[in-house]
């Protein structure tokens, strides 16, 4: 991350074509608060490491989701369990009111924590 004081900044932009003093003035108000306000890309968290998380939590508690729940679907949010269904699609529903399109892990709780996927794999027949 680069930092720069005001001053810089106005020298920066400055060097690029066809802005006006107060088109200028106003970007360099924008940038700094921005700058201020936002957090830097590398400490905002993505959507495979929100995802993450959610798996985590869901494999830390499964034993005890699984003696509870078994069989139903849960929803993690933030690390944490937020709601229970025996059915995917009520269970969703619920969810996507609530929270919208933010990432959430729904899982059915099962014998194992981990996803297990069965393929089918295509046998030669020799003649």
């Amino acid at each position: 991350m680069t930092t720069m004081t005001r001053t810089e900044l106005y020298r920066l932009i400055d060097t690029l074509p066809d802005f006006t003093l107060p088109e200028m003035a106003h970007f360099v108000e924008f940038i700094s608060y921005k700058l201020q306000r936002q957090p830097t890309i590398k400490e905002m968290p993505t959507d495979s490491d929100a995802l993450q998380t959610e798996i985590n939590a869901f494999k830390e508690q499964h034993s005890r989701l699984k003696e509870k729940y078994g069989g139903q679907f849960v929803a993690f949010y933030q690390g944490r369990l937020i709601d229970t269904d025996p059915t995917f699609e009520a269970l969703f529903l619920r969810v996507q009111a609530k929270l919208g399109n933010r990432t959430v892990l729904i899982r059915q709780v099962t014998d194992s924590p981990d996803e297990l996927y069965h393929f089918r794999s295509p046998r030669q027949v020799h003649p």
